[in-house]
């Protein structure tokens, strides 16, 4: 399993608050699927300007966000101790811990 804190130095870590809408690639085509409500997702600080598409990583997935979504919807988690609080996921994706 792989962990995402050695990413946290350069990208940053991003706690969906609501369903949000991403792009995937599904045999090489773009479809929209979306995040769940308390996801973490890795962003790429390199794409995150304006109000385009950013990369972003979740539960495994290379996806597109719109970077207005991920701002609006989206809580920055500062801390390595953000991210623990959230036991249970695997890059980004809710799993059940009982």
């Amino acid at each position: 399993m792989k962990s995402l804190i050695p990413h946290t130095v350069l990208n940053s870590l991003d706690r969906i608050q609501s369903p949000t809408i991403a792009v995937f690639k599904e045999d090489d085509r773009h479809v929209t699927h979306a995040i769940p409500t308390d996801s973490i997702v890795v962003i790429d600080p390199e794409t995150f300007n304006g109000n385009k598409l950013v990369n972003v990583m979740w539960a495994e997935k290379e996806v597109m966000m719109f970077a207005q979504d991920v701002r609006s919807r989206g809580e920055r988690l500062e801390e390595i101790s953000d991210w623990l609080q959230f036991e249970g996921t695997v890059l980004g994706q809710k799993v059940r811990t009982t």
